[in-house]
């Protein structure tokens, strides 16, 4: 189920999340839910959802991902918008 500012991994991760302040949660496969802290690099393994929560102030939530993405390209562009 697609969830604005969730993430499901498909396989291990290392990222880190800088952001407005807002609480970052990560969920394992059964259920397991544990709070992480962003600004610094972490593991979000296969099968684990992170979900942004509702920042305290400002907007903006920046990902970066060790190796890069693979997306696919929509008219010229990698980038999704989730207003439209």
């Amino acid at each position: 189920m697609f969830q604005p500012g969730a993430l499901d991994a498909v396989e291990d991760q290392v990222l880190s999340v800088t952001r407005a302040p807002a609480p970052l949660f990560v969920t394992d496969m059964n259920g397991g839910r544990r709070f992480q802290v962003g600004e610094s690099p972490f593991s979000l393994l296969a099968g684990e959802r992170l979900k942004l929560g509702q920042p305290a102030s400002g907007f903006r939530s920046y990902r970066a991902f060790r190796g890069g993405l693979s997306l696919p390209q929509v008219f010229f562009s990698r980038s999704i918008d989730l207003l439209s």
